[in-house]
């Protein structure tokens, strides 16, 4: 808070199996009322969802730059579903690339390799209008990776 001079604190210390109440006042003067497990708790939520966001915009770079290496790839998008994320890689022209398999599984196994906390599916088609594709993803929530 401005104007209060901070002193130098010993730190307090929240144990998960310690039930002693606690309240946290955040700055806009709200009071929430817990145990120290249930704060402990939250603290490591925050800091697993920290970690989780990191992971899922290295996961969005990657597949940006996985695009950009291929030839072959239209456009890319990433949608979200009750089953997880999935990408869905659109090939250039209107038939299916069965020569492209490999590529988008190698694609899904790396996915699955570096980013544990995403889990994420990938999948590719040929190219098509988005709103053909409204049958796998939502392209109002869903975010564009790679194309125009």
């Amino acid at each position: 808070m401005a104007g209060k001079s901070q002193k130098s604190v010993a730190p307090i210390r929240l144990h998960f199996g310690d039930q002693t109440r606690v309240v946290v006042t955040p700055d806009d003067e709200d009071r929430f009322m817990t145990t120290s497990a249930e704060a402990a708790q939250a603290c490591r939520s925050a800091q697993d969802t920290l970690k989780w966001k990191a992971q899922f915009d290295a996961l969005l770079g990657c597949v940006h730059l996985w695009c950009k290496g291929h030839a072959a790839v239209a456009r890319a998008y990433l949608g979200f579903s009750n089953d997880g994320l999935k990408v869905f890689i659109l090939t250039i022209g209107s038939e299916y690339r069965f020569d492209f398999d490999d590529a988008i599984s190698e694609l899904d196994m790396e996915l699955a390799q570096k980013f544990p906390r995403c889990p994420t599916e990938v999948l590719h088609f040929p190219e098509a209008p988005v709103e053909s594709l409204t049958s796998f993803f939502d392209a109002g929530s869903a975010l564009q990776l790679y194309g125009n």
